[in-house]
Parts: structure tokens; sequence; C-alpha cells
């Protein structure tokens, strides 16, 4: 069964309410930028985003927000809350391997006894060149299922790892991620914190399937009354029109 983010959210802020500390639903897209999200860089075009814009209305937005401009450093400065110059993590490849003496988000609320319960579903990336998949558990994730490098080569063809144990998957890689997500939060009794990370919308540009998105279909070539969309959006939708079957 695939489920949405709107699900994935009722469910964050429901629990949250019910427990004495509040439950912690982080979620990373990949390779995002502010051209296609709603309520930035007024007049183009934009993506069709209802649960973010409804998330946004109802809860605050940053308009002066600086991160790395690659993948594994922002990364690890989230989980370390140190720069990437402080971890030797640099890049996306040879340097992207979180050394074994930082202590992680994850490792911190576990040495401080602070009760939660914690994960990382999706994207990894700090685990070098070569990743070894025991990797995220021994940097103190007590549960990690999802993609331990950088990229996907087809988003219904991939390997998962799930706590050190890699086979392949031919699921829908967005879709098994919130998936796993919720089943997780589900089996919860204690607070939590849930990092979802997603590889999405990084390359392999491609259409998702249908029942993702409500998007309007474009067709390969702009006619001329067709409003411009933002230059993000519309490569984006350029690739999915080469897939789409009539």
């Amino acid at each position: 069964m695939h489920r949405s983010l709107a699900t994935l959210g009722t469910l964050a802020l429901a629990l949250a309410v019910a427990a004495q500390q509040p439950n912690i639903l982080l979620v990373i897209a990949d390779d995002l930028g502010l051209d296609p999200v709603p309520g930035y860089m007024a007049g183009p075009e934009k993506a069709t985003m209802p649960n973010l814009e409804a998330l946004m209305a109802q809860g605050l937005t940053f308009d002066n927000v600086w991160a790395n401009p690659l993948c594994s450093p922002t990364r690890s400065t989230i989980i370390t809350g140190r720069y990437g110059f402080r971890t030797g993590v640099l890049n996306p490849g040879a340097l992207s391997l979180l050394p074994a003496d930082e202590i992680t988000l994850h490792q911190y609320l576990s040495n401080i006894g602070s009760g939660y319960a914690s994960c990382i579903i999706g994207k990894w990336h700090l685990g070098g060149s070569q990743p070894d998949p025991t990797y995220p558990n021994t940097m103190g994730v007590p549960h990690f299922a999802g993609l331990l490098s950088g990229a996907v080569n087809s988003y219904n063809n991939w390997p998962l790892t799930v706590n050190g144990t890699t086979s392949p998957s031919t699921e829908y890689i967005t879709a098994d991620l919130t998936d796993r997500a919720i089943d997780w939060i589900d089996q919860q009794t204690t607070p939590w914190f849930c990092w979802l990370a997603y590889n999405a919308p990084h390359t392999p540009l491609h259409r998702p399937p249908l029942f993702m998105h409500s998007q309007v279909r474009y067709p390969p070539t702009k006619p001329a009354s067709m409003p411009t969309p933002c230059p993000t959006t519309w490569r984006w939708w350029r690739a999915w029109t080469m897939n789409w079957a009539d």
C-alpha cells in the first residue's frame, strides 16, 4: 500500500499531541532548489505541492537559510552539528566518510538517556566511496532502512539496506521510504525521532508514478500559449514526457 506525506504528517501531529515529549519528523529532500517550491521566487510557475503548501501555511518558513551546495557535507552537518571542514566530510565522493569518532544526533539522544526512539529512513551517503552496510548502525543509528550511496540508477530498481543487510528492491523508492517511515512510527511506544531522507528529486530524471502527483501533462514541445515554468521544473516535465505512453 502506498501512503502519502499528508498521512505521515497527520500521524506525526496526532502522536506528538498525545506524547509528553514532542515527536520529531525530519524530512530531507535531495537536490531540491527553491525555484520549483511554492512561496519562493515569485514569478515562475511552480510544481504542484499541496501538502508542502499546507505545512508552510500552518508553520514557519525561513527566508535566510544556508546549506552546503553538496549532499554529504550538508547531511554530516545536520547529523553532527559540525561543519564539514571540521569532520572532513567535504564532498559526495571520496571525502564523504563520516569519521567513526564523530557523535551523531542519534547517538547523542541515546547517550543522554533522552527516552527517544530514533531511526534513519532513506539516504545515508556518509560512508565514503565503498560504504559499509553496517556503518549507519555503527554510528549510533538504532534502525536504518534505505540507500547507502548518493543516487540510484533507477527509482524502481535499487539496493535497499536494512540494518546491515543489503538486497535488491523493485519498489518505487519514494513510496517505499514513505511506507517504511509510517510503519516504523506505528511501532513506537515512546517519543520518537524519525529522520526521513528522500533521494528525490535527485537524478535520474523521470516521470513519477501517476498516483504520486497531479501535475499537468506538459507535451515535449512547449506551445506558445503555455505559461513558462521555472527552468528546473521544465527540465523535469520534459523528462517525464519522454516516458509517457498514450
